[in-house]
């Protein structure tokens, strides 16, 4: 399949603020407007098939800072948007064959507080989101007995996330994610790919001492929770852990840095299509890296 793709776009935002800049009202609005050529070159004398689109995307926010300080802000967010597809229907027993599918629609809402202490050595962030994508493609079986895709689709995501990053000192600096989500088909199953829960750690040590002072040490590390392995949530895909280790070294002009990748050497399953289609991280893997500013 071959598709040519032109796209024309505009925008506008405003912001106003209020309350010395301790209400904050923003609003925008984005317009898309393009055409598509797309040609199936498995398919003999196949015709060129054009589409064209065009559709606003709306977004608008409130932030509220209740207190003085301005430490903690209060925010709304609501958004909508389409993506555009150019996907042609090359399936000769689909009612669409020849036709290139039609756009996604999405809408979402989040709603959360930040938090800002102790001179921004403390920031952290809870947010709780709720969107969804319609036309979706999902796989369909025929009255006679052919499976095909179409756009029948809709996925619904709701969940909240956390995020903290701590400068406990000016040697030690921690960063700190959760997240806890639900996304489902229109038929109730799990996304393909997506986990419920993720967790995130990294930290940084910087020597000062005068021998190691330039040495830091950095750590990460990465969880993800089981996910469905294909469209049809058929199996799932255990769950996901990563180790990373850095060593930075800088002394003047230079930058010197030992990354090593999946420290633990595990065999982890980052991604699916199917249970004979599976996506692994690499190896322990190391690299060195040397540079210089001018």
């Amino acid at each position: 399949t071959h598709s040519i793709k032109t796209n024309l776009a505009f925008a506008a935002q405003d912001s106003i603020s209020y309350w010395d800049n301790r209400i904050i009202a923003t609003v925008g609005a984005r317009h898309d407007k393009g055409d598509t050529e797309t040609q199936n070159f498995l398919a003999a004398g196949a015709p060129v098939v054009t589409a064209d689109y065009g559709d606003w995307s709306t977004k608008y926010g409130l932030v509220v800072k209740p207190l003085p300080s301005k430490n903690l802000a209060l925010f709304y967010n609501r958004s909508s948007t389409f993506i555009p597809v150019s996907t042609l229907d090359s399936n000769v027993n689909s009612p669409s064959y020849g036709q290139i599918f039609p756009n996604q629609i999405g809408e979402g809402d989040e709603i959360g507080l930040k938090v800002d202490m102790f001179d921004s050595r403390v920031v952290g962030s809870a947010v709780y989101f709720d969107s969804s994508l319609t036309n979706q493609l999902i796989t369909v079986t025929t009255p006679e007995g052919f499976d095909i895709r179409q756009p029948l689709g809709k996925v619904t995501t709701r969940g909240v996330e956390l995020d903290v990053s701590a400068k406990l000192s000016s040697r030690l600096t921690l960063l700190m994610s959760f997240s806890k989500l639900r996304a489902l088909t229109l038929t109730g199953i799990p996304l393909r790919g997506n986990p419920q829960r993720t967790f995130a750690f990294f930290g940084k040590y910087s020597f000062q001492g005068h021998k190691l002072k330039g040495l830091s040490i950095a750590a990460g590390y990465r969880y993800a929770g089981e996910r469905a392995g294909d469209a049809n949530g058929t199996f799932y895909t255990p769950n996901l852990n990563l180790v990373n280790l850095n060593f930075i070294y800088t002394h003047k002009k230079w930058r010197a840095q030992i990354n090593i990748d999946n420290l633990l050497d595990s065999t982890e399953v980052t991604g699916s299509i199917n249970v004979a289609r599976l996506d692994l991280y690499n190896k322990r893997n190391v690299t060195f890296q040397l540079g210089r500013t001018f």
